[in-house]
């Protein structure tokens, strides 16, 4: 099995001083919305174990025999921790969490959770979630007689899963709100393993009829005999960054849904023959409006965008509707490579009745010269072709689609294209396919470059709300795959880097930056702070601060924690710096002032000298002098770049 990377969570923290004494602050990334401690389980958190017992407490030392037994008892911001092994038997979830408090079911930290139902034979599904907010991480499903995952509900994620060997579907998103990222699917669909099937077969991924809102980010889907990624009957749904190769039917299906995009993919064919169909590679991307009782046609508002189509049968296709009266409306195909194809870059069927709005501009056509593109003549008045690049010549006109500022040429890629590496299909400084392209803006593009694919596609940025050029994206998003943040939103996923981190939140840091990304410390028998009460979600981390002597509260007579209370970029300098350091880290004395308002006299002096001596914090501003700001507030962006530095964490 190929061990999981991350779950949500976090864990990073520290103590710092207070004004008059020194007082031991613990810091951490604030999570608002869905907290860090919740999306770790502020709750109760449960054990399984091959070994166990369902007359057991369910406690690390005493987990339960049954995944059934302990999924009946989750409630909103509990986790389930599975240890070790393999388990035959089905994980329903019917319960739900809440956005602050999701219910959480993961593997223990290292260790290769399976579950496998090859015999139950009246067994479907391995893995089901009905209710809402909740979050699935770190195990392998496999061998169900149909679907492996099926996830209906709302507000519900999974990740980090491994599966494959599953009858039907790998995974079926049918709910509102769904997420499956960071997931490799393969090995799936074996109904149609012998590959007689006309049609009808599964998908590796699926979308199901009216399924709204569905994420799939960051996925690896290879090797299945259906469809790698099929988007059925769905609306508002997001297909990105996801590596798809070696799928029997399609690599990426649009069939019938609305409000769809598709970018930032890698879809690739190899002559593995085992995938092949009939002989042939599958199509790396196609759109069509099959027939579905009572469904109508309903393929519209459909954007396919910097994807990188490499070695494919054809690049792209319309395939048409089963009845009839469908069509290509408001169709945006742009910035797309589409290169190596066997069995024609591009087709467009006949279906007039609803195209409208159907644009096809800034992408680079490559294909064997007796494989090229062609549009069926009534459809070439309604498809606007723009702005294209073409491999060596360009089109004839009787293939329909030659269109106006189309150049023809060397494409100059910076290597021989690999099916499995998108770098490869970067552009060199002189290739022919440098230029400004069409102007897009006005149908809702936000590309700017020029013909195909970004030359380098990464990954998209995790949240929503730290974009590509955020100051400290990298360092954020390193965080979010080494398991040590789970943002302050799930749906859609934020992380919130302006606000500010409070003292509360800070301690589920430090506990789990000194033990493990998945530490979960025991509840207190007795409350040490009087501002921290029993039923507190943070008191059990606050409580493990001061067992770890991380912590010595915010004031004294009585006893404050101050859990609330934001830190200051002073106190983060004195909280990272016991990170690096230990708890009992003390820096020297600094011989010399360096900032202008940071005075050798004032208790932060050391501790903000030490900390930008050890490059865990940059100055707040360098012109026309040096200034620390040592009160302005300490932004979770901010703590993230302290955190990774800290941590000696390799940036993606």
């Amino acid at each position: 099995m190929k061990t999981a990377v991350h779950d949500f969570g976090i864990g990073l923290g520290i103590l710092a001083v207070s004004m008059n004494a020194v007082v031991a602050l613990a810091g951490a990334l604030p999570i608002a919305g869905w907290t860090a401690a919740q999306a770790a389980g502020s709750g109760t958190t449960y054990y399984v174990s091959t070994t166990g017992n369902d007359a057991n407490a369910g406690t690390a030392d005493a987990p339960f025999r049954t995944l059934d037994f302990a999924r009946r008892r989750l409630a909103p911001g509990d986790t389930l921790r599975i240890y070790g092994g393999t388990y035959h038997e089905k994980l329903l979830l019917e319960n739900s969490g809440s956005a602050s408090q999701p219910i959480t079911v993961t593997a223990v930290e290292g260790q290769e959770v399976i579950l496998d139902t090859p015999a139950l034979t009246s067994q479907n599904i391995n893995v089901e979630i009905t209710g809402s907010y909740n979050l699935v991480t770190k195990i392998e499903v496999r061998n169900s007689r149909w679907s492996c995952v099926v996830i209906r509900g709302t507000n519900n994620t999974v990740t980090h899963l491994i599966v494959d060997g599953c009858v039907s579907h790998g995974i079926i998103a049918s709910g509102t709100n769904i997420r499956v990222e960071n997931s490799e699917i393969f090995n799936t669909v074996r109904e149609n393993a012998a590959r007689t099937d006309g049609s009808g077969w599964g998908s590796a991924l699926k979308v199901e009829r009216d399924a709204d809102y569905v994420t799939f980010m960051r996925n690896k889907i290879y090797h299945n005999f259906g469809e790698g990624v099929g988007i059925t009957m769905g609306n508002h749904v997001t297909a990105a960054d996801n590596f798809v190769f070696d799928n029997f039917s399609v690599n990426i299906y649009v069939d019938n849904s609305s409000n769809v995009t598709i970018e930032r993919n890698l879809s690739s064919c190899t002559d593995d023959t085992r995938y092949l169909r009939n002989g042939n590679r599958p199509a790396g991307i196609a759109l069509a409006e099959e027939y579905y009782s009572g469904w109508g046609n309903r393929l519209t508002n459909i954007v396919v965008r910097n994807n990188i189509v490499g070695y494919c049968g054809a690049g792209i296709a319309y395939w048409g509707a089963d009845q009839g009266l469908g069509g290509m409306n408001n169709i945006l195909i742009e910035h797309n490579t589409f290169y190596g194809g066997t069995r024609g870059v591009l087709y467009v069927a006949d279906e007039t009745t609803n195209t409208r709005e159907a644009r096809v501009t800034n992408n680079i056509f490559g294909t064997p010269a007796d494989s090229g593109p062609w549009v069926d003549e009534p459809m070439r008045p309604l498809v606007a072709f723009q702005s294209n690049f073409w491999v060596d010549i360009l089109p004839a006109s009787t293939t329909g689609a030659l269109g106006t500022g189309d150049k023809a040429g060397d494409p100059g890629f910076v290597t021989t294209p690999t099916y499995n590496i998108p770098e490869s299909f970067a552009l060199s400084p002189s290739s022919g396919a440098q230029g400004t392209g069409a102007d897009t803006s006005q149908f809702g593009s936000n590309a700017s470059h020029g013909f195909g694919a970004v030359p380098t596609p990464g990954p998209a940025p995790a949240f929503a709300d730290v974009p590509l050029d955020h100051p400290y994206r990298e360092e954020i998003e390193r965080l979010y795959q080494a398991g040590y943040t789970a943002g302050c939103n799930i749906n859609p996923l934020r992380y919130c880097p302006e606000q500010v981190m409070n003292r509360a939140e800070s301690a589920v840091f430090v506990e789990r930056g000194i033990h493990t990304s998945t530490y979960d410390p025991a509840a207190p028998a007795s409350q040490v702070f009087a501002d921290m009460p029993l039923d507190s979600w943070a008191a059990k981390w606050v409580n493990g601060l001061w067992v770890d002597q991380y912590t010595a509260g915010c004031g004294t007579n009585p006893l404050v924690y101050c859990p609330w209370q934001g830190h200051t970029r002073a106190e983060g300098c004195v909280l990272y710096l016991r990170m690096l350091n230990g708890a009992d880290f003390d820096p020297p004395q600094p011989a010399g002032q360096t900032f202008s308002d940071v005075p050798l006299d004032s208790w932060y002096g050391k501790w903000v000298q030490a900390a930008y001596d050890a490059g865990l914090i940059p100055p707040c501003q360098t012109s026309p002098e040096l200034r620390f700001c040592p009160d302005a507030p300490l932004s979770r962006g901010l703590a993230a770049f302290m955190m990774v530095q800290a941590k000696g964490l390799t940036l993606p």
